[in-house]
């Protein structure tokens, strides 16, 4: 009896025992697959982060331009593709710099430009019209004849680019010469707001 007693025991104890070892057993294998899930979630936010950054870095090295005719007082008049945010410096530059009889502190060259622009650099002694908009008009402005004008010619009118420009010329091509100035607003693009800056500078004679 009393060996059976003691068979009974140990049967429990090793019961117990391999239990317990198999509980140890399973908690170990699901911290194991946590472990798995966290790293691969970190993984996957990573490679999110990553995408972003280098979407980010494509977009910004695609920057975009401005188109600007530099006269004046400079070694190479004409028009000039600069980036977006130039300033009148960078206009100068790529005009060659200042001729050797330009005032050379009439036009702030910190201003930043704008498409379309003339940025003109006035003479030694030369009085400009209006010293807020030095280095946009001349002190003696030719009006542009937009019905004879080319594309190249009439890029030298303030708001007016490369495209506006070739709709200009489209425009007189296909309907004939502007009957006046106010005609010029039935070209796409040219509203209200650009004719105003353009009405003193063109003519239709």
């Amino acid at each position: 009896m009393k060996k059976i007693i003691k068979n009974l025991a140990y049967l429990c104890v090793l019961t117990m025992t391999l239990l317990c070892s198999g509980c140890g057993e399973e908690q170990v294998t699901i911290s194991g697959n946590s472990e798995e899930n966290v790293t691969e979630k970190v993984s996957q936010q990573g490679a999110e982060e990553a995408g972003a950054d280098e979407s980010l870095t494509i977009h910004s090295e695609t920057p975009e331009y401005i188109t600007v005719f530099v006269c004046g007082a400079v070694k190479n008049e004409g028009v000039y593709e600069l980036e977006a945010g130039s300033r009148a410096n960078d206009g100068l530059e790529a005009a060659g710099g200042f001729s050797d009889d330009a005032d050379t502190v009439a036009v702030n060259l910190a201003d930043v430009l704008e498409d379309g622009q003339k940025l003109y650099f006035p003479v030694g002694g030369e009085q400009l019209p209006d010293e807020s908009k030095a280095g946009t008009d001349a002190s003696e402005q030719r009006l542009v004849n937009i019905n004879s004008a080319d594309a190249a010619e009439l890029m030298t009118l303030p708001g007016i680019g490369e495209t506006k420009a070739s709709q200009i010329v489209e425009y007189r091509r296909k309907n004939g010469a502007f009957a006046c100035k106010d005609d010029l607003k039935n070209v796409s693009g040219i509203g209200d707001s650009i004719y105003e800056k353009l009405e003193t500078y063109i003519s239709t004679e």
